[in-house]
């Protein structure tokens, strides 16, 4: 990341029961950068929705291996890396379902893309890598 400050590094292991803690250091960082309420809630459910999607895809029918989640300060808002070593998807696999399609689940890709005004996914067998950023007058999605 370039210009940014690392305001967080945290690796964790890819269970579920560990994204209420980084759901709260999530929302501090949010009001740390000047996020309202509103935004910080906002930013929580990307990340979340990103750590959530690495344990039960990345690792599914796995041990849970390691999940590295990084925070940078921007200018204009927050930026954040998260890396995995489980299985990786193809960057074109990334697409939410259309939203016609009632059914429980498979929402996270379609709240990430309305909330963060960047993402990037590279996958590799160094650690797969999701970039986001949010800006303060975030909204505009992809």
């Amino acid at each position: 990341m370039t210009e940014a400050t690392r305001l967080l590094r945290i690796e964790f292991d890819a269970l579920p029961e560990r994204l209420q803690l980084l759901r709260c250091l999530l929302r501090e960082l949010a009001a740390g950068a000047g996020f309202t309420p509103e935004q910080r809630d906002a930013v929580v459910l990307a990340v979340n929705e990103a750590c959530a999607n690495v344990i039960q895809h990345a690792y599914a029918g796995r041990d849970p291996g390691p999940v590295v989640l990084e925070a940078y300060a921007l200018e204009t808002g927050l930026a954040f890396e998260l890396i995995d070593w489980g299985r990786g998807v193809a960057s074109g696999q990334l697409q939410p379902r259309p939203l016609e399609q009632l059914r429980p689940g498979g929402l996270g890709m379609h709240f990430m893309q309305s909330i963060l005004d960047g993402m990037e996914y590279s996958p590799s067998p160094e650690g797969n890598r999701m970039r986001m950023r949010v800006h303060r007058e975030y909204g505009q999605g992809r």
